[in-house]
Formats: C-alpha cells, structure tokens, sequence
C-alpha cells in the first residue's frame, strides 16, 4: 500500500514539472512572424508549383514519357513540335479508352499497332473515334472502342496546349466535369443560342444521322454541328449519331455506312429523324484506287433486300426503310447540302447534282421532305459563302461561324415539318 502511496505521489509531482516547464518554455515561431513584424515577402520563383489534384481515375497518359512529335497511322514519325505522342499502352479486342482534352480537328488522334508494336492504323472521327462532348470550347472528350483482334496496342498523340492535362483512361468513362476537376480548372461559361419563344420543336426528340458534316469535323470544340445548335435555339432533345467519313454506299466498305449508326439506337424513341450524307460516296475511296459510289437508280420496290448498297440510291433506300422500320411514327427529313464547287480534284463533289437529284426522288417515294440548299442561291453565295474561306474551314467543312449561319436555316425548316 505504501509503495501504491508514493508511486502515485512521484507521477503527480512529474507532471506538476513537466507542465511548469511547458509554460516556460518559449514557443516555436516562424522566422519573421513574430508578434509586431510583417511576413517575408515570397519569391514568386521559389513557391512550388501547384500540384494536380488527385483524380480517382488511373491516367494511362504518362506525360513524362510522351515523345515530342507524331507518329501516323503507318508508323512513320514526325518531331513535330505542336504534338506529343504518348508511350505504348496495352489493350484488347473490346477495350474502350476515353481520352482529352482532344481538338475534334487534330486529324487522327490515336494509332493502332499489333503486337510486335508495328503501327497497322490509326483513329480518326471518320473510323471509330467519337467525340462525347465538349470540354472548354476548343476541345472534346472523345471514345475510341478496340474491334480488331489484331490490335494490341495504343498511342494517343495529344495537342501540346494539353499535354499537362491530358487524360486516357480503359473501360473507364469520364466527362467534362471529371476531366475539369482532374485539370484543376474551371470551365469556361462558353456561349449559347438564345431560345427560340414556342418552337413547334420544343421537347421534340430529333435523330441526326450523317457524315463529317452532320458531325462537325471542323466546329469548335463543343462540336455542337448543327444537331447541337438546334438543341438550344429550338429546344429539341438532339441526339446526333453522324459519323466523319460515313456514306449510304459500301464505296468504303459495309463499315462507314450511315445505315450503321441505327444500331446503337435502334431501340430507341425518336419523334424526328434528319438525315444528311452523300458527299462521301461522291468523294470515295481514300485507299488510293480512286472510285466513286454510282449514283444508281431508284428500286420500283420498298424491300430491303432489293436494293444495290454498292450505290448511293440504294444504300440511301436500305438507310431509309431501317429508318421506318424502327421508328415508323416518326417524321423523317433530309438534307442536300450547299453546293461545294471550290472543292476541286476530290471526287465528283462539285459535281453532285446527280446524287442529290436522284435523292429527291427517293425522297418523294418515301415521303420523306427534302431540304435542298445544294440549287439555293441564297445559301451558297450569301449564307455560306461557299466560294471563299469565311465560313469554311475547307471547300467541304463548315467551321464555327458556318455552323452559327446554317443551323437556325435547317432548324426553321425542320419547325415546318410539325403539323
């Protein structure tokens, strides 16, 4: 009991010193903030940069063994300044990889090689690369899904504005706001058509199908194209599934067909479906041999199995009988488009006058209304300008403000279209 007496007696007197000695002791300041004095003045060479907030997904993009350059679809490489080329990531047959920020216009924004590294192709929006959506109104965030057995790995070549803040990820989907918060930055509040007071379209659910102008190859980096313009100035729910490089004939083979984008949404609902394409099956292959898609001729027949895909008639016949087939309650529409006469030496495209002739037959067989801005005057000299650069990126693209221009001229024709 004693021994208990005086261990406690000892332990009370211990702490009774140490906190004696606490309130004596001096406390531990930072050099230049003592009390009365002001902080040093910071070097703003010396602070440390921000780093980049941890991000819940694993980035296959490592920007510190990116090469400076490009490499192509055929393995030859460029030390282009402007690009940065990633290291070799691995993938598989049913892989997707999500990546941005991506500028919709770069050309080709992954190359595909086997598994003894050779390239044996590349990803561009006209095969398989879809932009998701827009991250900052200059570039996208885009999808490359992986279909070729052979395929056993990945590049990425990313524009060098965003090579900090470049992101890849496999089977693991990210959007804006993600890649925003991965960034460590703010969107930007980017600009929108004002609303259109009691559109007729307003509410509508609008299927646009097409090829690179129904996509907007060379929009800004919303890659809003016309489906998306439309959206917010007349208040439709766009869903746009044109695809850069597809056509209504098997020219380029039974992969870039238009009539394939009706898959993915087959079972969809839709009250509208505007469709756009032709071009590409005037320009044609872009393997080197040269041929064009034949115009063809209309089919006496509404059979599927009775029309000639390996013409323009015929694939835009088989397009528009799935199209009925899916969605038979559905409003159809298509669109000629401007006349492309400064695009010279690529195909038949200045001279599309047949297609689209024989498109508005088969439109009229089908019942389907037909926009034709290709015989419009006020279209190709005033509205687009066709024969100058002001609102086309190319003789075949429109860029930013070409889209601004057209979109509200297909829109006020699609509001004429509800009864």
């Amino acid at each position: 009991m004693k021994k208990s007496i005086l261990l406690l007696l000892s332990l009370v007197l211990c702490l009774g010193l140490f906190a004696c000695a606490g309130e004596g002791a001096p406390k531990e300041t930072v050099p230049g903030t003592e009390p009365g004095t002001e902080p040093p003045a910071t070097d703003p060479d010396t602070v440390p940069p921000e780093t980049k907030p941890l991000s819940k997904f694993t980035n296959l993009y490592d920007a510190s063994s990116a090469q400076t350059g490009w490499v192509n679809g055929s393995g030859t490489e460029s030390p282009d300044g402007s690009f940065y080329t990633s290291d070799f990531i691995e993938t598989y047959d049913g892989d997707t990889v999500t990546s941005g920020p991506a500028v919709p216009g770069q050309g080709w924004h992954l190359v595909l090689f086997a598994e003894n590294k050779q390239a044996i192709g590349d990803g561009t929006t006209a095969n398989g690369v879809r932009i998701l959506e827009d991250f900052d109104g200059t570039a996208s965030i885009m999808e490359y899904s992986v279909k070729k057995t052979d395929v056993a790995f990945v590049r990425f070549v990313s524009d060098r504005r965003y090579h900090d803040s470049y992101l890849v990820t496999l089977d693991d989907p990210f959007n804006s706001d993600d890649l925003a918060e991965y960034c460590g930055m703010t969107r930007p509040v980017l600009e929108t058509f004002a609303r259109e007071a009691n559109s007729p379209l307003e509410g509508m659910r609008v299927l646009f199908l097409g090829d690179s102008l129904g996509a907007g190859q060379w929009d800004d980096g919303r890659v809003r194209a016309w489906a998306g313009r439309i959206a917010e100035q007349f208040g439709t729910i766009s869903d746009n599934q044109a695809i850069g490089g597809y056509c209504f004939s098997n020219i380029r083979g039974s992969g870039p067909m238009i009539l394939n984008q009706l898959n993915k949404v087959r079972r969809n609902e839709y009250d509208m479906v505007i469709l756009e394409g032709g071009v590409n099956d005037a320009w044609g292959t872009v393997d080197g041999t040269n041929k064009v898609a034949p115009v063809g001729e209309m089919s006496d027949s509404f059979d599927p199995d009775d029309f000639d895909v390996s013409t323009f008639a015929g694939g835009f016949e088989k397009t528009l009988s799935m199209v009925f087939d899916y969605y038979g309650d559905a409003t159809v529409g298509y669109i000629a488009v401007f006349n492309m006469k400064a695009a010279t030496g690529i195909g038949k495209v200045t001279e599309m006058e047949p297609y689209y002739d024989m498109a508005k037959k088969i439109c009229e067989k089908w019942d389907v209304a037909y926009l034709d801005m290709y015989h419009d005057d006020y279209v190709n000299d005033e509205l687009m300008a066709v024969t100058t650069s002001k609102y086309l990126k190319d003789p075949v693209h429109p860029n930013k403000e070409g889209y601004d221009r057209i979109s509200p001229y297909i829109g006020k024709w699609m509001e004429t279209l509800v009864g």
